[in-house]
């Protein structure tokens, strides 16, 4: 369920630490330009297992392994060739945490604290009931 959405142009306030852990500077700054080139979508989405559904809908980040019916691989045309070729890193159409730690730290960059807020679906009871 989405629990907070977000539209996000040209935001040139994104902090740059965010991949510090898992990319040099020059990686990040690349991802920085490549997010201000068109509309950002932010999302928060809650639910029973909620990461790994949504990495499943989106698909793998080669979109030549992405499953038609994925995200990827129904709407993504770049490829890891192609982007080597263009000494650019890879578009990607759609970002999904991996973690629920990552998810955490993404959630409180692009959104604040007191905007999100958690719910329960009317039948969460009956379905997650435990006999």
């Amino acid at each position: 369920m989405v629990n907070k959405k977000r539209r996000i142009i040209k935001n040139k306030n994104y902090p740059k630490e965010y991949d510090k852990k898992k990319a040099g500077r020059e990686i990040v700054d690349s991802l920085i330009k490549d997010m201000m080139f068109c509309p950002v979508i932010a999302l928060v989405l809650q639910g029973y297992n909620s990461i790994n559904v949504v990495r499943k809908i989106a698909g793998p980040t080669n979109i030549e392994e992405a499953q038609p019916g994925t995200i990827r691989g129904d709407y993504s045309h770049d490829t890891y060739t192609l982007a080597n070729k263009s000494d650019r890193p890879i578009l990607t159409i759609i970002h999904a945490s991996d973690t629920k730690q990552g998810a955490e730290k993404e959630i409180s960059i692009w959104f604040k604290k007191e905007e999100i807020h958690a719910w329960k679906k009317l039948d969460e009871d009956l379905i997650y009931r435990k006999y």
